[in-house]
């Protein structure tokens, strides 16, 4: 976690690079993110999927994914 000034802490994303390097990410297929926490790697991979994939997500966290939907509708 890194301090984003405004006394709140925003995550960051381990080895984010090196895993959409991994997953060589092409428009229209269906990636699954099944650990989606804070959401780093989940928005990184919707970014570069594009409107044509989907993209799944699971965590056992319910608040996790609550926050998580909120902040990427």
């Amino acid at each position: 976690f890194s301090h984003s000034g405004k006394g709140e802490r925003e995550h960051v994303p381990v080895l984010l690079d090196e895993c959409l390097e991994a997953l060589n990410i092409r428009p229209g297929l269906t990636y699954v993110d099944a650990t989606v926490g804070a959401g780093g790697h989940l928005e990184a991979i919707r970014n570069r999927m594009g409107p044509t994939g989907k993209l799944v997500g699971f965590d056992k966290d319910k608040a996790s994914l609550d926050k998580v939907a909120a902040r990427l509708p």
